[in-house]
């Protein structure tokens, strides 16, 4: 992404939105990456963003726990995703997908 203005160019690379929707996905409980099979919340397994005519798409690959509710915690990953590119960037965010890909057992906090 790239704009001008009077004093200067502004760029932001696609890896730098790619980071503020990882940082988005942190914040929603019972999404997990591949590696943390041991209930460790983290980063989307997979992510794919392409900015086109200042218009961004996200593709989201993410683990969920067994005991969410899937809609509801997709709808959440699109919400937060696109509510924190818009906030940071300026930029217009049209679609964010969510393929779950994949479920962790939850393990129970030990005492």
């Amino acid at each position: 992404m790239e704009k001008e203005n009077a004093l200067g160019q502004v760029r932001i690379a696609d890896e730098v939105i790619e980071i503020i929707a990882e940082l988005a996905l942190n914040d929603i409980a019972g999404i997990y990456s591949a590696a943390s099979r041991k209930g460790k919340k983290s980063q989307a397994k997979s992510m794919e963003v392409r900015v086109v005519d200042g218009q961004v798409t996200c593709n989201i690959e993410v683990f969920v726990g067994m005991n969410v509710k899937i809609p509801a915690v997709a709808e959440k990953v699109q919400s937060k995703v696109k509510q924190a590119i818009e906030n940071m960037t300026g930029l217009q965010v049209s679609e964010v997908n969510v393929k779950i890909v994949g479920l962790v057992k939850e393990e129970a906090e030990e005492e």
